[in-house]
């Protein structure tokens, strides 16, 4: 079960390099401007921002599929703040945990006592992107982001391009880093789709989202079935959420792995990448 926790980790990192932020050009799209095009993709993007509101905490259960391997999972996140995975195979038991927190990476591993540990600010100065906390959140939220922004609002509609054919659309950020190229496909108020990577390379990250659900005021994919590229190396992962929870009480812990032994990730990470 330790292979699972290793595999949803290397998703994640990609899922990170997929995330970047660094220097910003922006694309812009020449011609003549429809008003009443615009004004629908107004209408879309403001009813797609009022459906998935806003949010402080996220607790989700379920069970997630890598590698053919399924696991029953708890997922906890505090915006802006951390995300916890715990990964429970057999009877509810926990055998490994991911904290991942704006500073660093931390994989416990029940099994063997050890946690593997690596900052962001390390990753950031021996990886070719920058890591980006808030844009894996929205990942696991199956909401659209822009690259470096917290949580995008009704300003940042004049920071996409889009191609509509109701019911389904298409949201592509202007802005681009560091040649990273990604876009949000959309089906009425729904993301149904996130693919991005960089141009002329294959690292990407493509994720499919389905069985949207509404929990208190939150539009939120009950399936989220993700594939992430390295240079040489390809993972998928199937979540599927059975329980979800928004804007409760809820902790982030890792006190109890504080006399595991620690050991570096920067070998984990650099064999995830390749």
């Amino acid at each position: 079960m330790r292979k699972q926790a290793l595999l949803i980790l290397g998703i994640i990192l990609l899922s990170l390099w997929v995330g970047c932020k660094s220097n910003k050009e922006v694309s812009t799209i020449v011609g003549v401007e429809n008003i009443a095009q615009k004004n629908e993709e107004k209408r879309l993007f403001a009813e797609m921002i009022t459906a998935y509101g806003s949010w402080e905490t996220f607790v989700a259960s379920g069970s997630v599929n890598v590698a053919g391997l399924n696991s029953s999972f708890e997922l906890r996140m505090i915006r802006n703040e951390a995300i916890q995975i715990s990964i429970r195979p057999l009877l509810g038991i926990e055998v490994a945990r991911i904290i991942i927190t704006p500073e660093k990476i931390s994989l416990y591993d029940k099994m063997s006592k050890t946690a593997s540990v690596a900052e962001l600010s390390s990753l950031q100065e021996k990886l070719p992107f920058d890591v980006s906390f808030s844009n894996i959140q929205s990942v696991f939220l199956g909401r659209p982001f822009l690259m470096g922004n917290e949580e995008i609002t009704l300003d940042d509609f004049d920071d996409f391009n889009f191609e509509v054919a109701s019911p389904k659309w298409i949201m592509t950020p202007k802005v681009t880093a560091n040649n990273i190229a990604y876009m949000f496909g959309m089906e009425g108020q729904q993301v149904t789709q996130l693919s991005g990577g960089e141009v002329g390379n294959t690292r990407r990250l493509d994720c499919q989202y389905s069985d949207h659900e509404t929990i208190t005021g939150h539009i939120v994919p009950t399936i989220i079935k993700a594939t992430a590229t390295g240079s040489t190396k390809s993972y998928s992962a199937s979540l599927y959420y059975t329980s979800i929870a928004f804007d409760t009480k809820t902790s982030i812990d890792s006190s109890s792995f504080r006399n595991y032994s620690e050991s570096s990730m920067m070998d984990l990470i650099k064999s995830f990448m390749k």
